[in-house]
């Protein structure tokens, strides 16, 4: 009896214990919205004096999902000096599947899109003649809304960083 009490309460302990791991992390509650050329440009053009950090991104994309944490990191480091923003192309039908449920397990705590376009090739040429449509694809745009890096492919957080710290001189 007295080893069935103890299996009983040390399995109770256990199960606890793994409810509450990853509890040092604030619930944080995501919202996304679907972008169109009215919202993104929205975005990108009023910048309240502050740079742009917009990372294009899906969840089935591999190099973007390795990147995404970096780019958490990066946003309470920076978030005194450029707003950040992600664009996520998978499908609308995903997002309550799919993006939230990613974003949520991020830790993400900045603003969140999902691609309105009706057709890629006019989110294409919305963000830039120069980009292939490869993602991940990360811009930053100037106080202005002015476009003033444009990195295609993945990237590390020190790639980054450096890349913030020549761009917001």
């Amino acid at each position: 009896m007295k080893i069935g009490f103890l299996l009983l309460f040390f399995s109770f302990l256990l199960i606890i214990g793994c409810k509450n791991e990853g509890s040092n992390q604030e619930n944080v509650k995501i919202e996304v919205i679907t972008a169109g050329e009215k919202e993104l440009s929205e975005l990108i053009n009023n910048r309240n004096g502050k740079y742009l950090f917009l990372n294009i991104w899906a969840t089935w994309c591999i190099p973007c999902v390795e990147e995404f944490p970096d780019i958490v990191k990066l946003s309470e480091k920076y978030s005194e000096k450029l707003d950040f923003a992600s664009l996520s192309i998978d499908y609308l039908e995903e997002k309550d599947k799919k993006v939230i449920p990613f974003l949520t397990k991020m830790n993400a705590k900045f603003s969140h899109y999902i691609n309105g376009f009706k057709k890629d090739e006019m989110l294409i040429n919305f963000i830039s003649e120069d980009w292939s449509g490869a993602v991940p694809l990360t811009l930053i745009y100037d106080s202005s809304g002015k476009q003033i890096a444009l990195l295609e492919g993945a990237h590390t957080y020190d790639e980054f960083v450096e890349k913030i710290e020549s761009s917001t001189k």
